[in-house]
């Protein structure tokens, strides 16, 4: 019997690996004097080559690919889908690295090819320990424990329980008291290990460790310029939307420094050498004089770089002289979560907005040319087809570029609470896909059918009018326009063929 990497061997068959030791009596997976090799996974989400699914760097992999490398251990990070890569392509890569431990990331979106993922690493006869973590995870986690898909589970903030548990798995010691984590033994007992605190400082965290990641390329985002990457400035969120879940970043919002901003920024600038910057907050302009601080310093050092507010922008919260630094800082596009344009509804799903108050922002955006989109959610709790023609006409009436979605109520929101005796169609994570057709509840009869049948009009209401195709036209401005403009086109034809 011979050992190669982390695997041992007897005729070509796998017999027993350091992951089943340590299982079994705790010895260290590598050696007191060795440090682990950490494989971090983003699954291949897309349905294709053509109309790749619209994500940017995954900002949770760099910051755990981050802490790992800044406490010297070995890391790879395969992003399967910036790469396209099939199942047995992550394998080949798996058994070439040897990893001594494997994370896969999973939000409710990545939910379902992250289990694909792990059922074909373990039936690829890797015996590693695979760690799933993110929100879906969090919330999921005894019945991903009980069908064996993951190991151990990190819950909530992984940073600082992902670098514990490689850390104590390296020097062979029990993982009972690691904060934040839950796994089954090998009796089949279910482990849940306290919460772990959020980070009070985020300023102590390493920047995302992009270096391990494919070039910004090969991440097709809505963005005009190369090479572009995500800033997450702050963790958390105050409201209450009944659509949204806390499980990960908690309801206290939390914020990096000015200067750490700042001096994120810079780095990006002088070793990625980006023209692009994604503010991914939650809520950026929660603190406006914050917002317009950091927009200054941008301004005072000349950073020469476009911003793209992904969403974390309050479409109530406001004033044009910080619309007017958001332009010279180099803002030229936003996203206003909305999510209906019915006032009463609105005030259901707890979304503490002020419908009156959006006319006044969105005509500053067009005062100082800043390209403005609209999220909407289609098909909410008391959504009526009423209703929701109301949401489509709220965002021709404001010329608006709607992004209309299909409401879908995710495990841990209020929302799945209030519709989990009402749902339908298919279950498991094949439920929580915005690509797949079809209502996932109906609070009265008849609701799917009138969500089917609004989702397929409102694109054609508002695009096939003069004033949206010249609207389209005056804001495509890049080859990575034309190339978002194709994909939306073809999510549009998709939602009018299958009328979800």
């Amino acid at each position: 019997m011979e050992l190669e990497g982390n695997f041992f061997f007897n005729n070509g068959s796998i017999l027993i690996s350091p992951w089943t030791i340590y299982k079994l009596n705790g010895s260290p997976i590598q050696g007191e004097l060795d440090l682990m090799k950490v494989q971090l996974i983003f699954p291949n989400i897309n349905q294709g080559l053509i109309a790749k699914n619209v994500i940017h760097p995954p900002l949770g992999l760099g910051y755990l690919a981050a802490v790992l490398l800044e406490h010297g251990h070995q890391v790879e990070v395969i992003d399967a889908a910036a790469l396209c890569l099939p199942l047995d392509g992550i394998l080949t890569k798996i058994k070439t690295f040897k990893p001594d431990l494997i994370g896969i990331t999973t939000n409710i979106t990545t939910a379902r090819m992250a289990i694909n993922t792990s059922k074909y690493i373990k039936h690829g006869g890797i015996d590693v320990p695979v760690v799933f973590g993110g929100p879906w995870a969090t919330i999921e986690r005894e019945n991903i424990l009980e069908t064996g898909l993951a190991d151990i589970i990190v819950m909530g903030e992984g940073e600082k329980t992902i670098m514990e548990i490689a850390s104590r798995m390296n020097a062979g010691k029990s993982l009972i008291g690691v904060k934040g984590m839950s796994w089954r033994d090998d009796s089949g007992i279910l482990h849940g290990n306290p919460a772990r605190p959020h980070i009070k400082n985020l300023d102590d965290l390493p920047f995302p460790a992009w270096n391990l990641f494919p070039d910004s390329k090969k991440y097709p985002y809505n963005n005009r310029h190369f090479p572009y990457y995500p800033v997450m400035t702050s963790r958390g969120c105050p409201f209450n939307c009944i659509y949204c879940t806390k499980v990960v970043h908690g309801n206290k919002i939390r914020y990096r420094s000015v200067d750490n901003v700042l001096e994120e920024i810079v780095h990006l600038k002088r070793n990625f050498h980006i023209k692009e910057l994604i503010i991914a907050d939650d809520n950026f302009t929660q603190d406006p004089d914050r917002a317009e601080q950091i927009f200054d310093e941008i301004i005072a050092n000349n950073l020469d770089i476009k911003i793209l507010f992904s969403n974390g922008i309050r479409a109530d919260i406001y004033s044009e002289r910080l619309v007017a630094k958001m332009k010279r800082a180099g803002v030229y596009r936003v996203f206003l979560g909305i999510e209906s344009g019915n006032q009463s509804i609105v005030n259901e799903i707890k979304k503490g907005l002020d419908l009156g108050k959006i006319h006044d922002f969105v005509k500053l955006l067009k005062e100082y040319r800043i390209d403005h989109y609209g999220y909407f959610m289609l098909g909410l709790p008391n959504d009526t087809y009423g209703t929701m023609m109301d949401t489509i006409n709220y965002a021709i009436k404001l010329n608006l570029k709607p992004h209309f979605h299909k409401t879908i109520a995710f495990p841990g929101t209020r929302l799945f609470e209030i519709t989990k005796d009402h749902l339908i169609g298919e279950g498991g994570a094949r439920r929580y896909s915005y690509r797949r057709s079809g209502a996932t509840f109906e609070m009265y009869k008849g609701q799917a059918r009138d969500l089917a049948k609004a989702l397929g009009l409102g694109y054609l209401r508002y695009f096939f009018r003069l004033k949206a195709i010249a609207q389209v036209l005056r804001d495509t401005r890049s080859l990575n326009d034309l190339r978002w403009l194709f994909n939306g086109a073809l999510h549009i034809v998709d939602m009018v063929m299958n009328r979800a």
